[in-house]
């Protein structure tokens, strides 16, 4: 009998914006597509009034301990979702896309370190854990943390991300506004994005009297995008809709992308492969392996508009592709058990 696989994930959505869903999605579908038996198990959230950290910690381990019993391997897709992996017998695989609940000064000292004894125990638990970056994987050796085998293997993006004709054209049916030079950002409007910072930075710049700043997304600082978005020299446009998302990033003359962490940073490679030049600031932590195609600033002053060259969107694009993400992932599962 060949392997069963339970895959678990917080969801498994090509347009949730999350870049947890989207990698499950891709090796979901890769595996079923190639005839492997793998059966999604998507986490529940529960609703915990002030506990929003907590929120697929509760009924899930039982669902999975439950039906785990009837597959040879299971693989989490966040280590947030592996709350009792010790009593699962068959082989398992953890995935870690970053530590940031461990690191971020915006975390509550008492919740980073329960998150970072709930990714310690799965790291220690797996069988494999997979990092989806070198950074990643760094951060768990600085830590000392143990773990049996540990691999990295990039997210990818899809090749629908491409360069678009007709980029006045794009910038006139988005803004009204095709003379000017368009900086554009697409991503979350949390704390760590840093939303404010690139918005003051551009509005203290020289750049803002012949360009304007566009801002896409949602987030917990939505609002205070929307105040200072002026509609003049920052337009702020909500929620980027998934089959507008390649269009949006053609209408941008640069990508400015301001988040302070990032596990991987898919943004910036979508970017890039829709031709568009990519910068991200200098103090910035972000995996080595994607931060060398951006441009590093101190501030959008510093920007130079430079044309992205066809081999540099080639490059990016057979690098990381969903395929190879889908295919190493195999490959680890191959050797835990028989496919």
């Amino acid at each position: 009998m060949r392997g069963r696989i339970l895959l678990i994930s917080s969801g498994f959505s090509m347009s949730s914006g999350q870049g947890v869903e989207k990698r499950a999605k891709h090796i979901l579908d890769g595996l079923q597509n190639m005839g492997i038996k793998v059966s999604p198990l998507q986490a529940k959230k529960i609703k915990l009034p002030g506990l929003r950290h907590f929120e697929y910690l509760v009924g899930l381990p039982l669902a999975y301990l439950f039906k785990g019993s009837r597959f040879d391997l299971v693989d989490f897709q966040l280590p947030e979702l592996s709350v009792g992996i010790g009593f699962i017998k068959c082989p398992k695989i953890v995935t870690v896309h970053d530590l940031i609940h461990v690191f971020s000064p915006e975390i509550n000292p008492l919740l980073a370190k329960f998150y970072s004894r709930i990714i310690r125990t799965a790291v220690k638990e797996a069988d494999v854990t997979i990092c989806v970056s070198s950074q990643t994987s760094e951060d768990i050796e600085k830590l000392g943390w143990k773990y049996n085998e540990k691999v990295v293997i990039h997210n990818g993006i899809d090749p629908e991300f491409r360069p678009l004709p007709n980029k006045e054209g794009l910038k006139e049916r988005f803004y009204g506004k095709k003379d000017k030079i368009v900086l554009g950002y697409l991503g979350g409007l949390g704390r760590r994005k840093r939303p404010l910072k690139l918005i003051q930075d551009f509005l203290s710049s020289d750049l803002s009297t012949d360009s304007v700043l566009v801002i896409w997304g949602r987030g917990p600082l939505e609002k205070k995008v929307e105040k200072l978005a002026d509609g003049k020299r920052v337009i702020y446009k909500g929620f980027a809709p998934q089959d507008q998302i390649v269009s949006i990033y053609n209408s941008f003359d640069v990508f400015v992308f301001p988040s302070a962490y990032e596990g991987f940073g898919i943004p910036i490679l979508e970017a890039l492969a829709c031709g568009v030049p990519t910068f991200i600031y200098r103090d910035a932590k972000i995996p080595r392996e994607v931060a060398r195609y951006a441009e590093k600033i101190d501030g959008v002053d510093e920007i130079k508009i430079r044309k992205v060259l066809r081999s540099r969107i080639r490059e990016v694009k057979q690098k990381f592709s969903w395929k190879k993400t889908v295919d190493k992932v195999l490959k680890v599962y191959s050797s835990l058990i028989s496919l």
